[in-house]
């Protein structure tokens, strides 16, 4: 009966995490999953068509896409070794504490389940605020690039503060330092602001879109 009910916290206090989890990738994964299929396009006039895998085949015969593939299996094969080491230390007891077992919690919940969230955020609510705000203007005038909608420094400052303040909270907590956990938590807090400077950056196009210039056709076109 205890063992259940120890089951049951488990799973309660993991329930903001996944809820979070859940809430900021369901939708644009399934969004963007579902569009890889089609033909969607802001440069298309006419109905979005269904065309199966021609996307991944175009995407397969290309060497940048296979270049993203190797950092990306690489980084993933040295931080899933990195992770199953630690696990496999604290089960059998080769490395042990509270302190060092809530550092790795820090790593795991902090490090990767939230720099995951605020990295993927950064990539897709630019498009999506491109997409349903200047897509269907594309051809009518002037407009903002997708890359003009994002601020580069404060993406790229929030990403350093992030991933300092996680590495030094999880060592702070795995020294036992009561200062140093504050130093970390306020470097997070400012990493938390940079981070949401370039979300509202982004979302100001939202309610406030960019002015529309025309476009002017070549003098050799105009009317005389």
């Amino acid at each position: 009966m205890r063992r259940v009910r120890d089951v049951r916290l488990a799973y309660l206090l993991l329930a903001p995490a996944l809820l979070l989890l859940l809430t900021a990738l369901a939708y644009p994964i399934g969004w963007e999953v579902w569009t890889s299929f089609t033909d969607l396009s802001p440069l298309n006039d006419r109905p979005t068509a269904f065309v199966g895998l021609t996307n991944y085949s175009r995407l397969l015969a290309g060497a940048d896409f296979w270049q993203a593939a190797f950092v990306t299996v690489g980084y993933a094969v040295v931080t899933s070794v990195a992770k199953l080491a630690l696990g496999l230390g604290f089960a059998l007891d080769l490395i042990g504490g509270p302190q060092l077992a809530l550092a790795y919690a820090v790593l795991a919940l902090g490090g990767w389940i939230s720099l995951t969230i605020a990295g993927m955020m950064l990539k897709i609510v630019p498009f999506l605020v491109w997409f349903h705000v200047y897509g269907p203007r594309v051809g009518r005038g002037h407009i903002p690039t997708m890359a003009q909608l994002s601020s580069p420094r404060a993406e790229a400052l929030a990403h350093a503060l992030l991933t300092a303040g996680t590495a030094l909270l999880a060592v702070m907590v795995a020294v036992g330092s009561v200062m140093g956990i504050r130093a970390a938590g306020t470097v997070l807090a400012l990493g938390a602001l940079a981070f949401a400077a370039a979300l509202a950056r982004t979302l100001h196009h939202v309610v406030a879109p960019a002015p529309i210039t025309p476009i002017r056709p070549p003098v050799g076109l105009r009317a005389s």
